[in-house]
């Protein structure tokens, strides 16, 4: 008797319970060998976007506060480093109307030039990347003592994503808007 007929013969009830048990093993073969994988990796990635997002908000200035430059993260200061910070604001020699701005700190150092007004302070905005290698705590050091300078300095944006080469760094671009008189 072929395989056909034998299945032809079976009852209908034991047929659709062998299909039904035929999809359960199928299904479960395809999900442990793709979906499952698939479904554990968007989690993974889904809770690393979390915590960039819960550091971002640490970092983000408290809605409300008495002083709004003042947060979270800068309330809890991890030791800071001893690199110098180093800010020149100088008018460019060969015109009057234009200042460069150089910053330093540490291994942490950019340049950038502006248009100034023919009197009162100049408005610089300044790129700046920092890359830290180990915690958020770091960063907040570098805006306290952005802070703590003698020149007024406000952060207006930073932004802030995995760095390629090290699960546990982070690599933040952070933009400064400096005012002061050029020279």
């Amino acid at each position: 008797m072929s395989a056909v007929r034998r299945w032809n013969v079976l009852p209908s009830r034991t047929r659709v319970l062998t299909l039904l048990a035929t999809a359960v093993v199928l299904l479960a073969v395809v999900y442990n060998a793709g979906i499952h994988p698939l479904l554990r990796s968007i989690a993974e990635r889904r809770a690393a976007i979390q915590t960039d997002k819960t550091i971002l908000a640490s970092l983000s200035p408290e809605r409300g506060a008495a002083n709004p430059g003042t947060s979270l993260a800068e309330k809890a200061l991890a030791p800071l480093s001893a690199a110098p910070i180093v800010l020149d604001l100088t008018r460019a020699a060969h015109e009057s109307s234009i200042a460069r701005v150089s910053f330093r700190t540490g291994n942490v150092q950019a340049a950038g030039t502006s248009r100034l007004p023919a009197a009162g302070p100049a408005l610089m905005r300044l790129p700046v990347t920092v890359d830290l290698e180990t915690s958020a705590g770091a960063f907040a050091g570098y805006l306290e003592r952005l802070r703590a300078l003698s020149f007024p300095l406000s952060v207006l944006a930073f932004d802030m994503k995995r760095a390629p080469t090290a699960t546990n760094s982070l690599r933040i671009r952070l933009e400064l808007e400096v005012f002061g008189v050029a020279a």
